[in-house]
């Protein structure tokens, strides 16, 4: 049996999942809010350049409903999907990482039990990135889906020989910790 060189106990609940969302969509959400507002806003001077103010109207307008509504959509289906995935449950992983694999072990804290949902091993080589905030690591088993560590929940080592023990593992590193 591989000995246990770090060890993290974090929640899984609504604070974490906005935290996973906040990493994954600001890239789409940058993407529609900015450069599809652009090119309506090209094709309006476009049709102002051809004389033609209804479509230019119609193109600014459509620029606006992007830039306004957009990000309040992109909230909105991301509250809903925190629901679907998380359910009002509040869960606790454990993480067990090895030399060679990360043990995870989920719990499902109900009513005030503890329900041993589900453990998995995994060779980190089969995860797709680690991405480092301030407050989480994220480990990503796919573009979307991530295991959420809080940086604050270690029980063994600390928290930055984690991040440079994961950095020499890990084929995919993004650091975003910004300096205090």
């Amino acid at each position: 049996m591989e000995e246990v060189l770090f060890k993290n106990v974090s929640a899984m609940g609504e604070k974490e999942a906005k935290a996973l969302i906040k990493v994954t969509g600001k890239r789409a959400m940058i993407i529609f809010s900015l450069v599809f507002p652009l090119i309506f806003i090209a094709l309006g001077v476009t049709f102002i350049l051809l004389d033609d103010l209804d479509f230019a109207l119609w193109m600014f307008a459509f620029a606006i409903a992007f830039v306004i509504v957009f990000p309040l959509l992109f909230l909105f289906s991301a509250k809903q999907a925190n629901k679907q995935v998380i359910g009002g449950k509040r869960l606790l992983n454990t993480f067990e990482f090895k030399e060679d694999i990360l043990s995870i072990a989920t719990e499902n804290l109900q009513d005030g039990n503890s329900l041993v949902s589900g453990t998995s091993n995994l060779y980190y080589k089969d995860l797709f990135k680690c991405l480092v905030t301030n407050e989480y690591i994220f480990l990503f088993i796919n573009q979307r889906q991530s295991f959420i560590l809080d940086v604050n929940g270690m029980v063994q080592g600390e928290a930055n020989d984690l991040i440079e023990f994961l950095k020499t593992k890990m084929v995919k590193f993004q650091d975003k910790r910004k300096l205090a």
